[in-house]
């Protein structure tokens, strides 16, 4: 950037981040996205300007400009994918936790959808991998899904990348057991909230 700094894409904890990095210093601050709603899946920067491509659920991938520096705003260039959802109801989309066997707690996203009460038949939903991660992105299978009347669970298990080398490292050599545990964690705390029916579980 010209001032000891350098922007780049980083994920933490979930999404891919717009991060700026001190070349000098060391360490970052996050730039975007600051509620962990969405995830940059590209980054231009030129003559001071920056762009990124933000996907969301509610807007699928769209270009921003970046303004400011860290807790500078956002200002939406693109709108492609406003026609799409117009007249569309969004699932709701949100992070959830819950205790495991090893540690504190997992991290994972559940869609559902708006306005659902009582107890839902949940679909879990392993990622590719392990080495990825689920975030508050738009996902079509995720949508249609939810729009049929399913609670979507994606749980960020130990193997996933944007938690750290240790949460990455540990199941090196013994992949399955972990990973199974943590998703099974997820899906006994819905279950124990009433979000999920315990006799309609699927995978």
């Amino acid at each position: 950037m010209g001032d000891g700094h350098l922007l780049v894409l980083m994920a933490d904890h979930g999404p891919a981040c717009l991060v700026r990095v001190d070349a000098v210093a060391g360490g970052f601050q996050s730039v975007a996205p600051r509620d962990r709603v969405g995830s940059v899946e590209a980054l231009a920067h030129r003559g001071g300007t920056t762009v990124v491509v933000l996907n969301r659920p509610d807007t699928a991938g769209e270009l921003y400009r970046v303004d400011g520096d860290v807790g500078g705003t956002l200002t939406a260039l693109t709108a492609f994918n406003r026609e799409a959802f117009r007249d569309r109801e969004v699932p709701h989309h949100r992070w959830v936790h819950c205790a495991n066997p090893d540690y504190d707690e997992v991290e994972g996203v559940l869609v559902t959808p708006q306005g659902a009460t009582g107890a839902l038949p949940l679909i879990a939903v392993p990622h590719r991998g392990p080495e990825a991660a689920d975030v508050l992105t738009f996902r079509f299978d995720h949508q249609y899904r939810a729009g049929l009347g399913y609670a979507i669970l994606l749980v960020t298990y130990r193997g996933s990348i944007a938690y750290g080398a240790e949460w990455q490292g540990v199941i090196r050599g013994d992949w399955g057991p972990r990973e199974r545990a943590d998703l099974m964690a997820g899906v006994d705390h819905l279950v124990a909230q009433g979000i999920a029916d315990p006799a309609r579980l699927f995978i």
